[in-house]
């Protein structure tokens, strides 16, 4: 008898919970902009914003994922394995200035 704790999730799998993550994501950011709007709510809109960050960051990782699909080639015998990190690279690098700007405006206000 085996015993195994492994988890297999496969690429489907997670491409499938991206999506309806994003989806669902830019449905609320949808509906809180329109609350933000029609309340003249500041709050709501800049949450909003947030939210849309949070989408981006989303796609940026099923475009990781599924750049990680991509068989190797003659140009890249690596295959596109590698795309998972230069992604997360760009995620922080666009995260990052956004949460500065939050913190200097939250020591303003």
């Amino acid at each position: 008898m085996e015993h195994n704790h492994t988890q297999k999730s496969t690429i489907v799998s997670i491409n499938r919970a991206f999506i309806i993550g994003i989806i669902i994501n830019v449905i609320y950011v949808i509906i809180e902009l329109a609350a933000g709007i029609y309340y003249n709510s500041l709050s709501l809109i800049s949450d909003a914003g947030r939210n849309l960050s949070d989408v981006a960051a989303l796609a940026l990782a099923l475009l990781a994922f599924r750049l990680a699909k991509v068989k190797a080639n003659d140009k890249f015998t690596y295959g596109y394995r590698k795309s998972t990190i230069l992604v997360s690279l760009i995620n922080s690098l666009v995260l990052f200035p956004d949460s500065l700007l939050r913190h200097f405006l939250y020591l303003i206000y």
